[in-house]
């Protein structure tokens, strides 16, 4: 009795197994197209000085060291950093979001608003973020 019992959870693990591996594999292979488009610091460069940086990153990290000219634009402080973000936009110049690293989705997520709420469209955020603007 005990056997088929333990036969019978074998046979319900088995056919449970399969579909779970069949939707982690197209999981796996599916992922939704990035909202932002990334620019990297080559090209972000070669743009010189038409484009708006936005520092996404807390203002005491903006505060220590930016890409000069950049605007303070983060979540945390977004309704009292909009009037100087707009004081500065040109409809004209790309928009290049920025934040500390690769790892770091502040600028994404500030990229991600200025294109829903404001419905900005030239905005593009840095590869690699400062790191990699600095390394270049």
């Amino acid at each position: 009795m005990i056997a088929r019992a333990f036969r019978q959870v074998l046979v319900l693990l088995a056919a449970a197994l399969v579909p779970a591996i069949i939707a982690g594999t197209i999981q796996l292979k599916y992922h939704e197209p990035d909202p932002v488009p990334q620019i990297d610091a080559a090209a972000a460069r070669a743009l010189g000085e038409a484009v708006l940086w936005v520092d996404a990153r807390p203002r005491r990290e903006f505060n220590a060291g930016h890409i000069d000219g950049a605007v303070l634009l983060n979540e945390d402080e977004w309704n009292s950093l909009i009037p100087d973000f707009l004081n500065e936009w040109d409809p004209d110049k790309p928009i290049v979001v920025y934040c500390g690293g690769g790892g770091c989705q502040a600028s994404k997520a500030v990229a991600s608003r200025l294109l829903t709420e404001l419905q900005i469209e030239n905005v593009r955020v840095l590869k690699g973020g400062l790191k990699a603007w600095r390394s270049e």
